[in-house]
């Protein structure tokens, strides 16, 4: 699992990358990485090359989980190989969702994953303009937490951006955050959907990137609108 395009391009198609070695017929090549739809396909063609069953399989969860075998996979390939593939993933998680062939886990873990920059950037707002209204914060993340509009990044961006430390136990960096989000703008705007909220998310986590704060946690971005 590791960045980006770039990280993953390194890994597989370097002189020394994973694509480099000789494999034979009942080898797999699995990447977990949450990386764009176009890349997925272009490596899914190059695995074919080399005659390895190629699985597109972003991951959810956070770093706890991965450690503990917690991560839930979302799955693009074809059927027959996912079958095959599945004593060697079920060590990693507790879950696999096989969404179609190759290009459709990325796609959904893209559309969740958007989801979740605007949920962080609505949260961050919310927080601010509750600040600005003069309520207490510590109340408002707990009604928050406990009503309708509450979801696992909710509660977890409540707490976090509350409890202010940006630069230390980082579960999700600002600028892997900006990532995720701009490539997934990038799938929408492929499939012709407006994706309003989506865009704006994009800027508002490029302004935080863009302020240097690139290598801290994405709950950064409370204080961005405190500025």
């Amino acid at each position: 699992m590791v960045a980006d395009d770039n990280a993953s391009r390194a890994v597989w198609l370097g002189a020394d990358g994973a694509l480099a070695g000789e494999y034979d017929s009942n080898a797999f090549a699995v990447e977990f990485s949450t990386i764009s739809r176009p890349w997925v396909l272009e490596l899914a063609k190059h695995a074919a090359a080399h005659g390895l069953r190629y699985l597109d399989s972003p991951v959810t969860g956070l770093p706890d989980a991965a450690v503990a075998g917690r991560l839930t996979l979302f799955v693009g390939a074809d059927s027959a190989h996912l079958d095959a593939a599945r004593p060697l993933l079920e060590p990693l998680c507790t879950a696999v969702v096989r969404f179609g062939e190759v290009g459709a886990g990325t796609s959904f873990k893209l559309i969740q994953n958007l989801l979740g920059s605007i949920q962080i950037a609505a949260t961050a707002e919310a927080l601010r303009t509750a600040e600005l209204a003069g309520l207490d914060l510590d109340v408002v993340a707990d009604t928050l937490s406990r009503g309708g509009a509450a979801s696992p990044t909710v509660v977890r961006m409540c707490t976090e951006m509350l409890a202010g430390v940006h630069d230390r136990d980082i579960a999700f960096t600002a600028a892997l955050r900006l990532k995720d989000t701009r490539i997934g703008v990038e799938l929408a705007d492929a499939v012709g959907t407006p994706a309003a909220l989506g865009h704006t998310a994009e800027q508002i986590f490029e302004r935080l990137v863009a302020s240097g704060h690139g290598d801290l946690s994405e709950t950064k971005l409370i204080d961005l609108l405190r500025a």
